[in-house]
């Protein structure tokens, strides 16, 4: 870009200020996107402001700042004191040794606006919202409920997530990045089937916002029943049965957002600009486990250790990202073959639960 013209006049500089300004715009700095977050274009299709997206800092992505940069300028020309300085930063942090730069925060939730200004008059040139992102949430469980008839009895426990997005602003601004819709891509791990209904986990999704689920599983048969004597299941749960003890599924590694509990979005509202649940997802489960009563004798046991981790995941330009703590919750549903005069059948043998994922 050339600097002023030599022997401009004052209307000729403010000119060619105003030139120079026209063809700035901010972009993510080397390793921001598809890093730490993205660049979205706005829902706001009149006038629409710059917008990048970034979960809160967290483990598997520990930068502690996007960076972004100033196109279309010299460095002198947004440097602080420069005498061929035009324009200037507001907002953001200083990327030392860089006027070009600016950094923002990732440590909290936050909005944060980062504006290029004339120098001379302080008006806008362009203007970024930066989105640091993230949803909290609560479960609440049911009690366990066991329910018996002729042939089997059968143990279930239900559980409730809801998820509010914050900031609120996100999804109740006019000029907001469009997170609408549905998602584009599929998310990790869609290749591999369910543990029990044998389902893609292709299938978990439907919106970029997504209330998803881990799970790891425990199976406990002292008595040696073969798949054969099991409750009939489409997936791998009981392929390696018979065996005292069994872990036929783990959590996936601990930086994954791989929902391998999540083949079927019927149970997930994940449309938080729905305006019967603005900036809110939730997601259920019902796990239950089941017995023959023809299976076994009097004084057998058997125990299924179900633990599960709930979070919410969001595209962002293609990208898959974590934007919650896992919320655990495990159940423990444990029988007991009994003799009830001539008959026999599986009881509650003090299953428990609980909102965590201890005693596995």
């Amino acid at each position: 870009m050339s600097l002023e013209p030599e022997g401009a006049q004052t209307d000729g500089l403010e000119k060619w200020t105003y030139a120079v300004a026209s063809q700035v715009s901010i972009v993510p700095d080397t390793g921001m996107s598809g890093v730490v977050g993205d660049m979205i274009l706005s829902k706001k299709t009149e006038n629409p402001e710059l917008h990048f997206v970034t979960p809160k800092k967290t483990i598997e992505i520990p930068d502690d700042y996007v960076i972004l940069k100033a196109v279309g300028l010299n460095a002198d020309e947004i440097t602080a004191n420069d005498p061929r300085q035009i324009v200037e930063w507001d907002g953001g942090e200083e990327v030392a040794g860089e006027p070009l730069k600016r950094k923002f925060k990732r440590d909290a939730i936050s909005r944060q606006i980062g504006e290029i200004r004339i120098k001379n008059d302080g008006s806008s040139v362009v203007k970024i919202n930066v989105w640091t992102v993230w949803v909290t949430g609560a479960c609440v469980l049911g009690n366990v409920i066991p329910v018996e008839d002729a042939d089997v009895t059968s143990m279930s426990v239900s559980a409730v997530t809801t998820w509010k997005v914050y900031p609120e602003n996100i999804i109740t601004d006019q000029d907001i990045p469009d997170l609408t819709g549905v998602n584009i891509t599929l998310p990790p791990g869609y290749s591999k089937k369910h543990i029990v209904s044998n389902q893609p986990l292709s299938g978990g999704v439907n919106k970029k916002w997504d209330a998803s689920r881990q799970i790891r599983i425990k199976v406990l048969n002292p008595n040696g029943y073969s798949k054969a004597q099991l409750p009939e299941v489409d997936g791998a749960l009981f392929d390696d049965q018979p065996k005292a003890e069994d872990t036929p599924e783990q959590f996936p590694d601990s930086s994954s957002i791989e929902g391998n509990d999540d083949s079927n979005p019927d149970d997930e509202f994940n449309n938080p600009y729905d305006e019967n649940g603005v900036g809110r997802l939730a997601s259920s489960d019902n796990p239950t486990h089941l017995m023959m009563n023809t299976t076994g004798a009097v004084g057998d046991v058997f125990e299924m250790r179900d633990h599960f981790k709930e979070f919410v995941r969001l595209e962002i330009a293609k990208k898959w990202y974590r934007v919650s703590d896992p919320l655990e919750w495990r159940v423990h549903f444990k029988m007991k073959k009994e003799k009830n005069g001539d008959t026999e059948s599986w009881k509650n043998n003090a299953s428990d639960k609980a909102l965590n994922n201890d005693g596995f």
